[in-house]
């Protein structure tokens, strides 16, 4: 009949046939038609409410005249499967999650089209735009993190009944909303599990403090993030979207914008180049880290020369372009999308010879603008476990030839370049970082009222011995060999939402034991994958502090982050990751410890001045050693918490 769910289907694509044959006023017809059918017969948050809304902002965005009806369109397309989402992925794997992510209709890219465009009516609603990126970035992230909350709620006899009762609950809401066309019983039973899903959120979130906070955090949005940014200070939000065509015959092309929120709560939205200009740059700008991490200290100057030749064009495409919205901000948080993951903002040359780091304002990194916002009533942990130095077997050390060859980490591999086994990588001994366990621990001892401080090395820093002692500490350090492997063309996932997940088996730690992993028994086989840390109760670790090559990079998904040990860690409960972006150099690496310590602890530094300064002092032992350039000072970066 003209009112069955399955009828919007014809409508959407006589809607189609009337846009190709050039008639976008009857197309217009069409998808409203397909819109209204769908609301009546489906209810206005069915995820297929979003496709007709998703059609229906691309015909009205080509007209100027009607880009406030499209943008509205738009925004409720984005929000309606976003809400979706969240409702159905605490009942699947992770992958699945992901894969729907990725899939799911999104709004966003016709609003900030729009934007992009400099349509007036875009631009004054910019602050609203901005929020709908706040409220869908890292959803899936998110919903992990969400969930071992709720695993850790069950100890409590009344919590554990409220989430079965929630997961029961959002599994019939889920199933029910997904029906094609479902009969007025089944609308009748939706809507009930709705209400009766949001009646238990609310019930679980007044009895367990762990489910209300990731409750509340998942329902942030703009305002409290602004209210969350300290004075003078700044905060730049990076969007990698698909730049639809507003003209008939066009193509989407996939491009780069940011939002800047100044403390006063103004907005600015600064269209930056395209993806593949830009993605380009980051691919030559690593590169020239890996060509000087292989050079072995050979051809220095001209290494240099072209290192800030590539880095000044990224900065020039990236940085200044929204630097000039900062109005002297002390303090800048960088949220990134895409390739921009993989930047070290510090690196980045300015002038003759200095670098970002050497200037003003401040830089920090956050996974989300979310991380800004820290709950009161967020717990603490007590002391610190630093783990480094594991006996992989006895073999001995590798024969000195340069620093740069001393890495903690098996032989990189450029992305595009290769791809390595488990079964390929022999681990050997890292003498600097049972010199860097000693003096972390030290400096932690030191301060007297943090707690007790565990410290395993050789056999003792085993993979059995981290899940022991890491629960319930205010930091984690480990100072060891760190592996990200890049997926092989045979792989049975190696796109899209596969690779993504799998990725949290291709980032690892490397503990004792390893070298013998093949003959290993049960879990402990010397490798501590991502997959395994996103599994531990880490809540009120406020530092983990990764001393190990790459342990800060792993597949990038756009909108949703790096998926690796850093996003592992987040899951885990984590407030702030501090990671390497590329191999890390045994004696320079230990150096830069000493001094984050010494700021953290004796200073009082904040986790972005501590970062900071121990980065200008590894620069300026770098210049006095003849070695600007930023592969020997530039490869650590703290994520997440800033304070």
């Amino acid at each position: 009949g003209t009112e069955h769910a399955q009828t919007a289907s014809i409508h959407d694509l006589l809607g189609e046939v009337d846009l190709r044959g050039g008639d976008a006023a009857a197309a217009r017809r069409q998808y409203e038609r397909a819109l209204a059918i769908r609301e009546q017969a489906l209810g206005p948050t069915h995820p297929t409410v979003a496709d007709s809304l998703e059609h229906l902002a691309a015909i009205l965005a080509r007209d100027e005249t009607t880009t406030g009806a499209a943008l509205d369109a738009a925004l409720r397309a984005e929000a309606v499967t976003r809400e979706h989402l969240r409702d159905t992925a605490r009942g699947l794997a992770e992958r699945r999650v992901l894969a729907y992510a990725l899939a799911r209709t999104s709004g966003l890219d016709w609003a900030l089209t729009l934007i992009a465009a400099g349509r007036p009516e875009a631009l004054r609603r910019r602050r609203e735009i901005f929020d709908a990126v706040v409220r869908s970035r890292c959803l899936v992230l998110d919903e992990m993190a969400a969930r071992q909350q709720s695993l850790l709620a069950s100890d409590d006899p009344e919590a554990a009944r409220l989430l079965g009762e929630l997961e029961s609950t959002r599994a019939r809401w889920a199933w029910l909303s997904l029906r094609d066309v479902p009969s007025p019983e089944e609308r009748e039973a939706l809507d009930s599990a709705r209400r009766q899903k949001e009646q238990t959120e609310q019930a679980l979130a007044q009895v367990s403090s762990s489910f209300r906070r990731e409750w509340e955090r998942s329902r942030l949005g703009l305002d409290e993030v602004q209210r969350a940014l300290p004075e003078d200070s700044s905060l730049i939000s990076f969007v990698r979207y698909e730049r639809q065509p507003l003209a008939t015959g066009g193509r989407a092309v996939p491009a780069y914008l940011a939002f800047v929120l100044g403390a006063g709560g103004d907005v600015t939205a600064v269209p930056l180049a395209t993806a593949q200009e830009i993605e380009s740059l980051v691919d030559r700008w690593r590169a020239l880290i890996q060509k000087e991490a292989e050079s072995g200290g050979h051809g220095r100057r001209r290494s240099l020369r072209e290192y800030r030749e590539v880095a000044a064009e990224l900065r020039r495409r990236v940085w200044d372009p929204v630097a000039v919205h900062l109005h002297r901000a002390q303090r800048v948080f960088l949220t990134a999308d895409g390739a921009l993951h993989r930047v070290s903002w510090a690196a980045l040359p300015t002038g003759d010879d200095r670098f970002l780091v050497e200037t003003d304002p401040q830089l920090h990194l956050l996974s989300t603008e979310r991380d800004l916002v820290t709950p009161p009533d967020a717990p603490g942990g007590r002391g610190l476990l630093v783990m480094g130095a594991p006996d992989f077997d006895g073999l001995p050390p590798a024969p000195p030839a340069g620093e740069a060859v001393a890495t903690r980490g098996a032989p990189a591999l450029e992305d595009g370049a290769g791809c390595a086994r488990w079964g390929s990588l022999v681990f050997r001994p890292l003498p600097g970082a049972d010199l860097e366990v000693r003096a972390v621990g030290d400096a932690w001892r030191r301060r007297g009222d943090s707690g007790e401080v565990v410290s395993l090395r050789g056999a003792a820093a085993s993979e059995a011995a981290f899940k022991r002692y890491a629960p319930g500490r205010a930091g984690l350090h480990l100072a060891t060999h760190g592996v990200f492997l890049r997926a092989c063309a045979d792989d049975e996932a190696t796109t899209g939402s596969g690779r993504a997940a799998s990725a949290l088996l291709r980032s690892a730690l490397v503990l004792a034991g390893a070298n013998r992993r093949e003959g290993a028994t049960g879990a402990d086989d010397g490798v501590l994958t991502a997959e395994e840390v996103a599994g531990l109760n880490l809540r009120g670790v406020g530092w983990v502090v990764l001393s190990a090559c790459e342990s800060g990079i792993g597949d990038v998904e756009q909108n949703e982050g790096v998926f690796g040990l850093r996003r592992a860690f987040q899951v885990a409960g984590a407030q702030t990751v501090i990671a390497s972006l590329w191999p890390l150099a045994d004696a320079s690496t230990r150096s830069f410890m000493q001094r984050l310590y010494a700021e953290r602890l004796e200073h009082g530094a904040t986790t972005m001045e501590a970062v900071r300064r121990a980065t200008l002092s590894a620069l300026a032992a770098a210049r006095a050693a003849g070695r600007d350039h930023p592969f020997h000072w530039a490869g650590i970066v703290a994520v997440g918490g800033w304070r």
